[in-house]
């Protein structure tokens, strides 16, 4: 893949790394913090890519799966072989077409709610992008999910507006009794929080 991303703070240069390469990334949300990545350009496979952004910051980058990144450092890394189910917060960002979604657990997640992390992001694109009041537009809002065994969202709550009370409502609406693929690990921590940015393309 062709990557030009410039040195800038962890967090963004990780959004834009995920944008060009379609890969999920899953990192601690106090990792970021005040670190800044190194630049990324030329002809690179991800994985080369992900270990030069991450150059300087103290921090790696495994791949779990093909499309499915965990960001940690060595001695949390060291804990987790260690110790199956380690826990900490949890932030994905990942691609869509329309918009970016990131999906954070608090107050804590295991690396291994990545997966279920996946489905909310997919199910939300659906429902969201699925109405004319919600799948257009740009904007940003912030949202609390509890989800039941069984999938089905049995509450949710703004806590970030949209700056626009009618979509802000209208997402309540859609979002309300609405029904995700399937139900989250048993012992995954609740409310899962959500940030959605969305821009059209």
């Amino acid at each position: 893949m062709a990557f030009d991303i410039p040195a800038q703070p962890l967090a963004a240069a990780l959004e834009a790394f995920s944008t060009k390469s379609r890969v999920q990334i899953l990192y601690d949300s106090r990792l970021a913090g005040t670190r800044f990545s190194s630049p990324v350009q030329g002809l690179l496979p991800p994985e080369t890519a992900l270990r030069q952004l991450l150059a300087g910051t103290d921090l790696i980058g495994r791949f779990t799966a093909a499309r499915d990144v965990v960001i940690t450092t060595p001695e949390a890394e060291k804990r987790a072989e260690a110790t199956p189910g380690g826990e900490g917060v949890a932030v994905v960002a990942g691609l869509f077409t329309l918009q970016t979604l990131r999906v954070e657990a608090t107050p804590r997640a295991r690396a291994d709610y990545g997966a279920y992390a996946g489905i909310v992001q997919a199910d939300l694109q659906r429902l969201l992008q699925g109405d004319r009041r919600t799948g257009e537009g740009r904007y940003r809002v912030g949202i609390k999910l509890w989800v039941t065994q069984t999938g089905e969202i049995s509450r949710s709550e703004v806590v970030d507006s949209s700056g626009d009370l009618e979509r802000d409502e209208a997402i309540a609406q859609i979002l309300a009794n609405a029904m995700l693929s399937e139900g989250p690990p048993a012992d995954m921590p609740q409310p899962i929080q959500v940030v959605i940015s969305a821009w059209p393309v």
